[in-house]
């Protein structure tokens, strides 16, 4: 018995190894080096330490060597947790058309989290993939990953449905804020300077949604009118939902449309910020009992926008987050005009707000198709950079 189990485990112990061998990506699909290098690095680290303590296992006496061979399996079966969910990430990319977006998507979350601050450079590529649900989210890098395992790479889900209106990616940008903000560490500083906005139960909800709200600017900051446009289509909801408090980490659907077209106004006050809130508001303003919390909803978003645009944090040198950004190029009339050669050298994120500033000129089919082509291209700007040691630990 212990010798056909420690054969078993040796086996496995080598299998989680052979990770790239057993998705076998074909090259125009694969991953960035970069990316491999974040997941298999610490693979390998984990398949070094088990084979040590399977040979350590092997020099006990009597019956503590069926102990400690137990021992090992749990193990064993933790850091197969891990592959486990590679695996199942990856082979994804194995599908032609699926394989060729998902690769611009990583171009897309690695051009958002690809911002001068050294501590968002030693972070991992990102790695985008499809699963059900009705929103996006992230697994940040640094966190639990399953059992006693920690992520070594920015996995973002998004549902399929992203995938075929391209122009609400959107949600990409904002899953890349919660990585970006939580590695430069202004969560709380953020969380104190929308709290003081109000007293009582809205400060408290404030600093609930800080996080979310942290996130939503990241997206803005990125892509400016396409986060605007991309939130009033996504949360064109019944009023009972647009206008539900909660007591979760996101603020009203509502909120977060009338703050995206705040920022906007706040940055390029006369674009069509205005009439788009004008149309956004018409379908609560028919509906009588919905006007108290959409009125203090609209009085919010305002200073709200304000505050968070000029916010200073202490771990940004005393700076606003926009020093990271350059707003100058994603203001609505240059999209406009941005094209050819302008367009292939901009950088993704910027492309994608061109698009969306395209469709209220040119018809959206037209457009689809473009963003398409658009999408898939992006495969060949995915970067092979260098990141920061870590990645999965097993600590059981």
């Amino acid at each position: 018995m212990t010798a056909g189990q420690a054969a078993s485990l040796a086996a496995r112990i080598d299998a989680l190894g052979g990770l790239r061998e057993l998705v076998e990506l074909p090259g125009d699909h694969d991953l960035a080096p970069a990316q491999w290098d974040a997941i298999l690095a610490p693979l390998r680290r984990l398949q070094r330490t088990l084979r040590d303590r399977l040979a350590a296992a092997l020099t006990a006496r009597g019956a503590a060597v069926a102990d400690r061979l137990g021992a090992v399996e749990l193990e064993v079966g933790a850091a197969f947790g891990a592959f486990d969910t590679f695996a199942d990430v990856l082979t994804q990319r194995a599908a032609p058309r699926l394989g060729r977006e998902l690769a611009g998507c990583d171009a897309l979350a690695d051009d958002a989290l690809r911002r001068p601050d050294p501590r968002l450079a030693a972070l991992a590529p990102p790695l985008v993939y499809c699963d059900r649900g009705l929103g996006a989210a992230i697994l940040r890098q640094g966190v639990h990953a399953g059992g006693e395992v920690i992520c070594p790479i920015p996995l973002i889900q998004i549902p399929y449905a992203r995938l075929v209106d391209k122009l609400t990616l959107t949600s990409i940008l904002h899953e890349v804020g919660h990585q970006a903000l939580a590695a430069l560490g202004i969560g709380d500083e953020l969380a104190r300077a929308v709290g003081e906005l109000a007293t009582g139960h809205t400060a408290a909800d404030l600093a609930r949604w800080a996080p979310e709200i942290g996130a939503d600017l990241w997206s803005f900051l990125c892509a400016g009118p396409a986060h605007a446009y991309a939130a009033v289509e996504l949360f064109a909801l019944p009023h009972a939902v647009a206008l539900a408090r909660g007591r979760g980490p996101h603020p009203p659907p509502a909120l977060r449309v009338e703050l995206a077209l705040a920022w906007c106004q706040a940055t390029w006050p006369r674009g069509p910020w205005a009439a788009l809130a004008g149309r956004w508001r018409a379908r609560f303003d028919a509906l009588a009992g919905a006007a108290p919390t959409l009125a203090a909803v609209r009085r919010l978003a305002p200073p709200l926008a304000r505050a968070t645009l000029s916010a200073r944090f202490a771990t940004l040198d005393h700076q606003p987050l926009t020093r990271l950004f350059d707003l100058a190029a994603l203001a609505p009339a240059r999209l406009a005009t941005l094209g050819g050669a302008a367009f292939a050298a901009a950088r993704p994120c910027v492309q994608l707000a061109a698009l969306r500033v395209a469709t209220t000129e040119t018809p959206s089919a037209a457009v689809a198709r473009r963003a398409t082509d658009w999408l898939s291209s992006l495969r060949s700007r995915r970067r092979d950079r260098p990141v920061s040691p870590g990645g999965f630990r097993c600590l059981i």
